[in-house]
């Protein structure tokens, strides 16, 4: 029992004496914090700009998108099979998209019937 309390009175000690800070100095060899400097961006020449001011873009309803870069050219994928490209990733032009009836077989990303081979991969 005497060195349960030993113990305790031990670390009660070191508690305390942990606690001897008078939280105001920085601990020694700690270097003061410099200021974060940042360059400012600059834009290229070819950017266009619209009428109101914005950065002109051509954007595509790509969702869920995969970025491939091949050579110069960005491609990107998404989940609904659509597809687009862009050599500066603000113009885009589409690769492919479902047609009006959104049927998958008609996509031009697959050169066979999709949903024939998607079936047998499953069962």
């Amino acid at each position: 029992m005497k060195l349960n309390q030993l113990a305790v009175v031990i670390s009660c000690a070191f508690a305390v004496s942990g606690c001897g800070s008078d939280g105001n100095s920085a601990p020694e060899g700690v270097l003061a914090s410099q200021p974060v400097v940042t360059a400012k961006p600059t834009l290229n020449s070819s950017v266009q700009f619209n009428d109101d001011g914005n950065v002109a873009v051509t954007n595509v309803a790509v969702h869920d998108p995969s970025v491939l870069k091949v050579d110069d050219t960005y491609y990107i994928f998404g989940s609904h099979l659509a597809a687009a490209k862009s050599t500066d990733l603000m113009n885009w032009e589409m690769i492919s998209s479902l047609s009006a009836n959104n049927a998958v077989n008609e996509s031009p990303l697959f050169d066979f019937n999709y949903t024939t081979e998607i079936s047998e991969g499953i069962e």
